[in-house]
C-alpha cells in the first residue's frame, strides 16, 4: 500500500478484491484498515476515516487523499444510497420518519418548563476539549434536543453518537442524522472493538461523544465497560447527563423508554466531569465503572 507523505492525516479510495473496505485511518504515514464488508456496494455511517467503497482485484494502494470533512459527507451520502428499489424505498421512509420525529422531539422539548440542576457549573464552563456525554438508554428521546439547545454553539455539529449495529439502530441513525449528529455503529455484541476505535479517533479529532452505557440491550441501568474504556483511551472527561419530567409515557420495553408529554415540568441534571486515568488496575477500572453507574442512577429521578 502506498501512502502520500504529504497527507498523513487523510484517507481515500481503496481497491480491494471481493470486499468493500472502509474505516481507513492514516496516522504518521501508516495506513490502517479497521473494518470492511463483503457483498454489494455499501457505505458506513461511521467516522471521519470512512473510505469510499471501491472495487478491484487486489488491495493495492491509496489512490486519492481527501480531508476528513469530505469523508464525513461521503459517508452520509453512502448511507443514503440504496442497494435496490426496496432498500431505497425503506431509506426514503426512514428519512421521512426521521424528519417527523425531529419535529416531534424539538416541539415537545420546546414546550417543557425546564429546571436545570448543574451543581458543578458544567453549562457555564464546559471543558474546552472533547467530552463524553453519558446517559441512560431510556433518556435518548430528548438528548438530541438538549445537545442542540445547550452545546450546539461550542461544537458546530461535531458530536458523534454510538448507535447499535442492529435494525433498530439503523432507524435511530436516520433520526439522529436529522439533528446533524455523526453516528458510529456498534455495540458489545456487534462491531464493538471497531466502534470503540472509531469513537477514539473522532474524540481525538475534536468531536464530543454521546454514549448510552446500558445500551443497546441492557440490563437497564447497568453501566458497561465501553464508556470507561473510551475515557481511558482518550483522556476525555465523562459528563453524566439525565432528565426527568412530571408527565410522561413509559414504553413497555427492556429499558422502560420514556416519552415526555408536552407542557410538563422537566428537570435537566448534569453531573460533575469524571476523568479516568490511564494504567488502572482491574479493581480501579471496576470502581470507575461502578461510580459512573451510581451517579447516573442517582440522577435518573
Amino acid at each position: 500500500m502506498e501512502i502520500d507523505p504529504e497527507h498523513p492525516d487523510g484517507a481515500g479510495w481503496l481497491e480491494g478484491g471481493d470486499k468493500r473496505y472502509a474505516c481507513l485511518a492514516i496516522r504518521g504515514g501508516e495506513a490502517r484498515l479497521t473494518g470492511g464488508m463483503r457483498g454489494r456496494h455499501t457505505g458506513f455511517h461511521d467516522w471521519v476515516g470512512a473510505a469510499h467503497c471501491a472495487t478491484g482485484k487486489d488491495l493495492a494502494r491509496l489512490m486519492r487523499p481527501v480531508p476528513h470533512s469530505a469523508l464525513v459527507a461521503d459517508s452520509r451520502r453512502c448511507n443514503r444510497r440504496g442497494r435496490g428499489d426496496g432498500a431505497r424505498g425503506q431509506a426514503a421512509n426512514n428519512s421521512m420518519i426521521g424528519w417527523i420525529l425531529r419535529i416531534l422531539v424539538s416541539g415537545i422539548g420546546g414546550t417543557l418548563r425546564w429546571r436545570v440542576e448543574d451543581p458543578s457549573g458544567v453549562l457555564q464552563a464546559t471543558p474546552e476539549r472533547s467530552c463524553i456525554f453519558a446517559f441512560w438508554h431510556n433518556r435518548i428521546f430528548l438528548l438530541p434536543y438538549l445537545f442542540r439547545k445547550h452545546w450546539h454553539s461550542r461544537q458546530r455539529d461535531r458530536v458523534a453518537v454510538l448507535v447499535s449495529a442492529s435494525k433498530d439502530g439503523e432507524f435511530l441513525t436516520r433520526v439522529l442524522d436529522k439533528f446533524h449528529l455523526i453516528c458510529v455503529r456498534g455495540s458489545s455484541s456487534r462491531r464493538g472493538r471497531v466502534a470503540l476505535w472509531e469513537m477514539t479517533e473522532l474524540v481525538g479529532l475534536g468531536y464530543d461523544a454521546g454514549i448510552t452505557p446500558d445500551g443497546p440491550r441492557g440490563p437497564k441501568y447497568v453501566c458497561q465497560n465501553g464508556v470507561i474504556s473510551l475515557a481511558q483511551l482518550t483522556q476525555a472527561p465523562i459528563i453524566p447527563v439525565s432528565w426527568d419530567v412530571t408527565r410522561k409515557v413509559v414504553v413497555n420495553s427492556w429499558d422502560n423508554f420514556i416519552v415526555p408529554l408536552p407542557f410538563a415540568r422537566a428537570t435537566l441534571r448534569i453531573g460533575a466531569p469524571m476523568v479516568v486515568a490511564e494504567g488502572l488496575s482491574d479493581e480501579e477500572f471496576e470502581a470507575k465503572r461502578a461510580e459512573l453507574e451510581n451517579v447516573l442512577k442517582g440522577m435518573a429521578g
